[in-house]
């Protein structure tokens, strides 16, 4: 998702749930151990697209919350 993210809107947002997803789970954060750099680079991503202030910012917003490793926060959006 890393990949094509930077030019598929649809990808990113397939990247965010599969952030919120995978913290949920009760080993998300062993899961996600090894991907710092691409976590990393969806973040900056998320960010960019949330200065554009889009329709769906609020999904956005949780997306980016889960990114910073705040599963709670982005799921109680």
């Amino acid at each position: 998702m890393a990949i094509l993210a930077p030019t598929s809107a649809q990808a990113l947002e397939l990247a965010g749930s599969i952030m919120r997803g995978t913290l949920r789970h009760p080993d998300g954060e062993v899961l996600l151990a090894g991907y710092a750099d691409a976590i990393a680079r969806l973040r900056e991503l998320v960010d960019k697209q949330l200065r554009t202030r889009p329709a769906n910012y609020n999904r956005i917003f949780g997306d980016l919350l889960a990114l910073e490793g705040q599963y709670h926060w982005s799921t109680a959006l």
